[in-house]
């Protein structure tokens, strides 16, 4: 577990969010009001999965200058208890390079199973986007391909999980007790 080579599938994961979080990022730029230091979205109670939660374990150990600042974060909740205690003083994630999948879709416009969803074939969804994105013009000039579907996401990390450790495919971690 030393060289990252068990993190493979995880990486292309994080990949294929942070591509297609860029695509939306590019062709809505004037819709999106994301940037460093906004913290709106970075709310504390997350939970990740235990691939998630190696991989940052693993991203500290081969980041040792970055440890410091993130058990200030943590010990200190800058911003209070609601938000993530990952967040540093300015209102940027201390651990963002790792942060987890989750963290990788925020802002985008999202497309969530309605609680009414009872089948997998179901097109019942919710739309969800940070409050402060699309606020002018809304989300229905978002093209469907311009949507992250959370399901999918979900059972893709879900089958990542699965292959890294399949003791651990339904575990959560706290997000914050992993340092």
């Amino acid at each position: 577990m030393n060289n990252g080579t068990e993190f493979v599938n995880y990486s292309q994961l994080i990949g294929k969010i942070d591509d297609k979080f860029a695509q939306i990022f590019e062709r809505y730029r004037n819709s999106f009001q994301c940037q460093a230091g906004c913290y709106g979205c970075c709310k504390s109670g997350l939970t990740v999965s235990s691939v998630e939660a190696k991989f940052i374990e693993f991203w500290l150990k081969r980041n040792p200058s970055k440890v410091k600042g993130v058990k200030e974060a943590l010990a200190n909740k800058y911003f209070g208890k609601e938000y993530c205690g990952f967040l540093n003083e300015e209102g940027s994630c201390s651990i963002y390079e790792a942060r987890p999948i989750v963290c990788r879709s925020h802002g985008a416009p999202t497309l969530v199973p309605s609680s009414s969803n009872e089948t997998e074939n179901s097109a019942e969804f919710a739309q969800d986007v940070c409050p402060l994105n699309f606020s002018e013009g809304g989300l229905s000039n978002v093209a469907s391909s311009h949507w992250i579907r959370l399901d999918t996401v979900s059972l893709l990390l879900k089958a990542v999980n699965r292959e890294f450790n399949p003791q651990t495919v339904d575990i959560r971690v706290d997000l914050e007790n992993i340092v």
